[in-house]
């Protein structure tokens, strides 16, 4: 029936949507001639770069340890394993 057609599944059809209807919304209507000064971002830098920094530190600690509870998961597992008797 639909030979030759590619069905796109549904969540990415969803997607797609909410993306043409995030575009419409975010479209200009008309022109804005504003003037935007240079130095506007920078409260919101000082305020959002040591959050991002702190975000960035607690992801790093968070893989190192668990770095070292699977590495320690892993040894003890080889050391108890069955093939890990002498003479068997």
């Amino acid at each position: 029936m639909l030979e030759g057609r590619v069905r796109i599944p549904t969540p990415c059809r969803l997607i797609g949507k909410l993306a043409v209807i995030c575009l419409v919304a975010v479209w200009p209507l008309r022109a804005a001639h504003a003037y935007v000064d240079p130095n506007s971002a920078g409260p919101l830098y000082q305020l959002l770069f040591p959050m991002l920094i702190a975000i960035g530190s607690v992801i790093a600690a968070g893989r190192r340890a668990l770095r070292r509870a699977w590495n320690r998961i892993v040894a003890s597992i080889v050391r108890t394993g069955p093939h890990s008797e002498e003479g068997s």
